[in-house]
Parts: C-alpha cells; structure tokens; sequence
C-alpha cells in the first residue's frame, strides 16, 4: 500500500509530465507551421515557443526532486536551469516596459503574426511574472528539500498556489469569453499557457509534501480536512458552474434571469445537500470508530494498570498521586485513598538524594529511569527501579507516569552472589596457600624433630644446674613450640590426619570452658545456651578443643574494657541435618575492610610477635571447619560486637 507521500510523489510527476507534453506539442506546432495548434484552437492566443521552453527547463528542474539523486554536480545544473529562466523572464519584463526596444525572441520567431492587437509568438509579460513565481518556487524546492525549515516549505507552497489562482482566473476569462482580462494590448497568457502553470504549479505543492501548506490542511482524518476536501472543490465548482450556466443559458436559450437563478440555486442546493449528507456520514462512521478505539484503548490501559505487577503512579507535576494501581498499594501495604491522600512525599525516602535528582532530572528532560528508595506505611525502606516520564492530557495539564519494581530480591541476590564469588576466591585461595603451607611445614617439622631428638639425646646425661643444661632445654622448648605452630599449619593446610570420632558439642564447650574461666577478667561475663539433647557431630575432640579456644580468645582480645561472651548450640535443619555452634561478643567490632580478610592466613590486626600471634588463629578454625565438612561466617560491626557461627554436620545426616 502506497504512503501519502509516494501517492502525492506520482501526482507531481503526472503533473510535470503533462507540463513537458504540452510544451512538447507547442513546439511541435510551431515547428510545422501551425500555430493554432499551440493556443489549443484558431480563437485562441498560442503559447510562445519561449515559453514551451522555459516550461522544459522547469519541470525538469522539478522532476530531478522526486526521482533524481541529489549530487552536487546535478543541483549545479538545475541552478543554472533556474538562473536561465529567471534571466529571460527578468529580460522579458525589462524589454517591455522599454516598449520592447530588444526583441530577444526574435532568433525563435523572426516576423511574428498579428492577434488582434498583439503579436503572437512572443512570450507575455504576465506570464514572465509568472515564471519568476515558478523560478523561486522551484528553487527553493531544491535547495530546502528534505530540510526542517517548514517556513521555508510553506513559503515556496505559498508561492506556487498563487500561481496556480492566478492562472484560474485566465482560464475563467477565457470561459466568459474575454481572454484580454486584463485589458489593453499587453500580450495575454495564452489558454495553454495557463494551464501548463496550473499543472507546474500543482506539481511543485506535490512535491513538496503533504507536510506543508496547502496540502496539509486537505490531509488527514481530522473533520477539519475531510470538510475541505469536500467542500472547497465543489464550493468552487458551483460557484464557476453557475456562473458559466447563466452566462451561455441567457445568451443561446434566451431564458428569464429569473428563472436561471432559481434553476442555479437548486442544482446548488441539491449537491451541496448530497454532499452534506455525504460528509455527515463519513462523520458519523469515523466518530464511531474513534468512540469505539477510544473505549478498546481505555479498557487495555484499565487492564494493564489494574493487572500490572509493577507499582504504577499517576501524578500531577506537583507530587500529587491521582491514581495508584494494586500492585502500588500492596507494595506500599496501604490502601489507594490513603497514598492519594498523603501524596508522593509520604512513600519514597526523602533521606535518599537519589529521589531529588530524579525529580530534577525529570523536570528538565521529561523522563528519569534509575533506582530510587521507597518506603513503606510501617516505615521501612527498599529498592526500587522507576520509570517516570510527563505528558500533557487533553487539557493541557501537564502529568507523570510513574512504573516502580521492588528490586529488593534482586538486591538480595546480586548481594549473595558477590558474597559467593568473595567465598570462592577466598577458598581456592586458602586451597592454594594450604597447598604452599603443607609442603614447608612437613619439611620444617622434620628437621624440628632432628634439633628435639639430638636436644633430647644430649639431655640424657645432664642435670639441672650442670654446664649446657639450661641452654639445651630453652632450645628443646623453643622447638616444640615451633613443632606445636608447624602442627598448626598442617591443620590449616588440611593436609594433616583427621581422626574422627562421635563428638557432643555441648561436652566439648563445657570441657574447654572451665580451663578458660578462671583465666579470663572477671568484667568478662560469659553465658552458655546450649541445646537439649544436641545432636552429634564426627569430628576430631582436639581440633574442636582448639577452634573453641581460638575463638574464646579472639573474643576476650576484643572486650578489654569487659563485656559478655556467650555460647550457643542448637540443631539445625536448613538444607539439611547440621549443629549449629556461635560464638558472640560485645566487643569492639570490626569495619566492612576488616571482616572481608578476617580468614585471610596471616592478617591480624594485632603486632604480629611471639606473644600475640601470628594471623594463623582463624585461618586454622576456618581449615579445621572446612576439613570436617562444614562452614563459617562472621558477622561484626564497629562498636557492635562480632559473632561466629558455625554449622557441622550432624551424625544423622551421614545416615
């Protein structure tokens, strides 16, 4: 199916076509010596053959617009096409208020004929105006084609419909029989002539787009062009019509004036009451087409904002809600009165300054998209994706539309998933490390246990207080300290050998408390909520012993000032059979930086030395939690305390 623009593309070369044939059948004439043929009859003034030429080089000018490249080197030449026809005609005009003292026509037409008072074959003054209109018409056709200077479009259309009226009124006076309208004996336009600028005429407005004046007010369904295309062509019918009736019914049929005004009116009368009716008709269907998309469009935009599961808002540009879908109302949990009562301010988070630049941002470009904080009617707050854009309604008042999604899951989440990839890369990196860790420490421990053995053999025949002894043993001592932190590092390793056994947590905790106890601040108050009949765990009794001493230890570093530690087990069944064991302090608490490397082998906090440590305490507790098949997390904020917990699993899963 044909656009309004490729239909109105084929009416402007039909026109100009018809233009170029008959310039062509002028040329013709005069070629062959009959000049009658050229004025379209033997009473009538022919065309010049200037004038067939000058029509040539216009609508060729027109035609290189609808279907002609635009190369520079073509425009080139179309403006010296222009500029050619915009000379003579300037010529033409000089040469006759000069009384014609050039005769520039004569190479075409040396010994022109008399037409009364005239001569024929000469191009008229009146048509030379009327090339000049054509010339800027089609000029700036070429050069303003395509462009968005509409004015400029408008202008040219302008221009050219004055030619195509002015051109109407010629014809007419050929119709009543006085084709000197004009009077005196200045060469008239020929009957050809005219309607060869009708037919350019019409073909530039064509061309130039049914965007443009005057083809944009016939255009389009409105009732404004559809009682145009109805009404103009026939008011100017019926007007000419009648006129033309009277003049050759009261001259040929000798009827009374009477009579011929009464037969006008109502012939008048009848078609302009069948078109009427006409009209009224199609009115009526495109009301009825427009009443029922209007009903189909509202009930889809009902549908869609009643079904939506995204929040959806309509505003005024004020901040006052005028409508809030259900999903609005359940993601706000309050009801559609109250949000449209309270306004825009009393569900978003006037603490996040994300929402006031999205205000701004709106204002000045018409839309925002981003994340902005709402809140909801208990007062808590969560993420949301907007959408908001503003339009005008009927009346010109200006609204927002606004599409919010909760994206707190998503939040969610994006936020486990980071916390897996850390998880990750912290385990193949412990997987490394303990890989590193695992080989040194065997080779160490060897010749550790070379210097305790030689030590020991040395040892056998000394006593305190004889020479060398206290030096062998401070080395014996030292080195089974350092035995003791190899053995450490194989435990972080997990390389080192696991000997488990049915393990109560709660008998373990007990166990290992009363040795602390009496060694920690009395400002320290430690509690114990220890499940009933806890379930069992397969783990090592030793390498539990020391995960509960590291952490005890770790806790009461961080109390100096005092505080409460306390112990909790319970059975846990998230996922599967697993005991839960936490360790919580009130301490000082550690910052987001710290908690992320809080496993890392080697980092403390503390000045690494021999009597604080050496950044292995929870490295070796999160090796010895991984070994017997469980998991680890921390949980610490600065002045909020820090607490462990721990799953293993329990002896029932392993059933």
């Amino acid at each position: 199916m044909l656009t309004n623009l490729e239909i109105h593309s084929k009416f402007a070369l039909a026109s100009c076509l018809m233009v170029l044939g008959i310039a062509a059948v002028v040329s013709i004439s005069w070629v062959i010596g009959e000049p009658e043929i050229a004025g379209f009859g033997a009473k009538y003034i022919p065309m010049a053959p200037l004038t067939a030429i000058l029509f040539c080089l216009l609508s060729l000018t027109v035609i290189a617009q609808i279907i002609g490249p635009r190369r520079a080197a073509n425009r080139a030449l179309f403006y010296v096409f222009l500029l050619a026809v915009g000379s003579l005609c300037i010529l033409d005009l000089v040469d006759f208020c000069l009384e014609d003292p050039f005769d520039f026509e004569a190479p075409l037409l040396p010994n022109p004929e008399p037409f009364g008072k005239v001569m024929v074959g000469r191009i008229s003054p009146i048509a030379s105006a009327c090339f000049l209109l054509a010339t800027i018409a089609s000029g700036l056709l070429t050069y303003f084609r395509g462009s968005r200077k509409s004015f400029v479009n408008d202008i040219l259309s302008i221009l050219a419909s004055i030619l195509i009226f002015a051109n109407i009124v010629f014809i007419l006076g050929y119709i009543y029989g006085a084709p000197l309208l004009y009077g005196g004996t200045v060469i008239p336009v020929g009957l050809s002539t005219s309607i060869a600028f009708i037919f350019l005429g019409g073909a530039i407005i064509f061309t130039n787009g049914p965007e443009h004046l005057p083809l944009s007010l016939f255009t389009g369904a409105t009732t404004r062009a559809i009682l145009l295309r109805a009404f103009v062509p026939v008011s100017v019918l019926l007007v000419i019509g009648s006129n033309i009736f009277m003049a050759y019914a009261k001259s040929y049929l000798n009827i009374q004036d009477a009579l011929l005004s009464a037969i006008s009116t109502l012939v008048a009368m009848l078609v302009t009451g069948f078109i009427i009716f006409q009209i009224a008709k199609q009115i009526g269907s495109s009301l009825d087409k427009a009443e029922k998309a209007l009903r189909e469009s509202e009930q889809r935009f009902k549908s869609i904002f009643e079904n939506s599961l995204d929040g959806i808002f309509l505003s005024s540009s004020h901040g006052d809600i005028l409508k809030a879908n259900p999903a609005a109302c359940a993601m706000l949990n309050r009801q559609e009165g109250d949000i449209l009562a309270s306004g825009r301010d009393s569900f978003v988070d006037l603490d996040d300054p994300t929402y006031y630049e999205s205000v701004e941002t709106r204002k000045l470009t018409g839309k925002f998209r981003g994340e902005v904080n709402f809140r909801r009617k208990d007062g808590s707050t969560f993420p949301a994706d907007i959408a908001s854009v503003t339009f005008e309604d009927t009346s010109g008042a200006v609204r927002a539309i606004t599409v919010v999604r909760d994206i707190s899951e998503r939040k969610m989440a994006e936020k486990e998933k980071e916390n897996l990839t850390t998880q990750l890369a912290q385990s193949q990196k412990m997987q490394a490390m303990g890989t590193l860790v695992a080989g040194i420490a065997h080779d160490f421990n060897n010749m550790l246990q070379v210097i305790v053995g030689y030590c020991e053999i040395l040892l056998l025949g000394k006593k305190e207080g004889e020479q060398d002894f206290a030096e062998l043993q401070t080395i014996l001592k030292t080195a089974q300290q350092e035995a003791e932190l190899v053995k450490r590092l194989i435990t972080f390793s997990g390389k080192g050998a696991v000997k488990k056994v049915p393990v109560d947590l709660n008998d373990r905790i007990s166990d290992v408390a009363t040795m602390f106890l009496r060694s920690f601040p009395k400002e320290i108050v430690i509690r114990f909520q220890l499940a009933q009949n806890l379930s069992l765990i397969e783990a090592d009794p030793d390498q539990i012993d020391q995960v509960i001493i590291n952490l005890a230890i770790n806790a009461q570093e961080a109390m100096p000032d005092g505080g409460t530690l306390v112990f909790e087990t319970l059975d846990s069944h998230t996922d599967g059979d697993y005991v839960m064991f936490s360790l919580s302090d009130t301490g000082r608490g550690m910052d987001q930086e710290t908690l992320a490397r809080v496993f890392e082998p080697f980092f403390s906090t503390k000045q690494r030395d021999s009597r604080r440590g050496t950044g292995l305490g929870l490295a070796v507790v999160q090796g010895i939690v991984e070994k017997h098949g469980g998991s680890i997390t921390c949980e610490s904020a600065v002045g909020s305390g820090t607490k462990f917990r721990i799953l293993f699993p329990s002896v029932q899963s392993d059933a």
